[in-house]
């Protein structure tokens, strides 16, 4: 037997096998392209581990063992997978806390519109009254356009009214008006107009008083009423002043 001959082969060294890819990378690069099917970091996980190893033991065999772009493919998809995963989760969550408050403060605004447009029809009861004698409009197609040039101001912009011909406001306004024979500056502490319909959240209406100023207030913090039943209330305690103050009246 000649020297050559008696000369024995070193081992395969480990995970080194003859003429076959790494099971390694190969596993680095099916868990990679799992990781965008199932949009799941535990295989993009899997597949960084799996190409990292792959690539450590394809040093090791001298770059012999092949299948490095099989793990460099899968610890990109992984990788990439991982982050985008992370990402769509903590959008969500962040879209999921955003959400409710931009709504709020949608909401919030369209509150506060809706009161612009009640004191803008305060301000036009009042500058009528002032040229009839302290007298009340029957109506709040009365104030149009005189008075209240825009018919924006008739619409709450929290409901789903829109403006509508102009002679008839009473059929389209989202806000709830109530004509009354009391003079203007009588009614300072009573409700002349509101919202028709708890329109605003939290729930609760707008509510214009006498004296010009506007406040909301929510379903329970306040009696149910209608401006109606304030203008009532209003003449039945004038009456009863009356009676007591000339008792020849009773």
């Amino acid at each position: 037997m000649s020297e050559q001959d008696s000369v024995v082969p070193p081992p395969p060294q480990s995970g080194q096998t003859s003429g076959g890819t790494s099971g390694l990378a190969i596993a680095s690069l099916v868990l990679g392209i799992l990781t965008f099917l199932l949009c799941g970091p535990f295989a993009g996980i899997a597949a960084i581990i799996c190409g990292h190893m792959a690539l450590y033991r394809i040093k090791q065999s001298d770059a012999l063992l092949p299948g490095k772009g099989m793990a460099v493919a899968g610890l990109i998809m992984g990788y990439t997978g991982t982050v985008l995963t992370i990402l769509l989760v903590f959008g969500g969550m962040l879209a999921a806390i955003l959400l409710p408050a931009v709504s709020r403060a949608r909401e919030a605004a369209r509150r506060v519109q809706c009161q612009n447009n009640l004191k803008q029809i305060g301000l036009a009861c009042a500058m009528y009254a002032g040229e009839h004698q302290g007298g009340m409009p029957g109506s709040l197609a009365e104030l149009y356009p005189e008075y209240a040039p825009s018919l924006e101001i008739f619409v709450c912009p929290s409901a789903e009214d829109k403006t509508g011909n102009p002679a008839h406001i009473n059929e389209w306004t989202s806000y709830e008006f109530a004509p009354s024979d009391v003079k203007w500056d009588d009614q300072r502490d009573k409700i002349i107009c509101q919202d028709n319909a708890e329109y605003h959240l939290p729930t609760g209406r707008n509510h214009l008083f006498g004296d010009g100023h506007v406040e909301f207030q929510r379903s329970g913090d306040y009696r149910e009423r209608s401006p109606a039943d304030s203008m009532a209330e209003q003449l039945e305690a004038e009456e009863d002043s009356d009676e007591s103050t000339n008792p020849a009246v009773r």
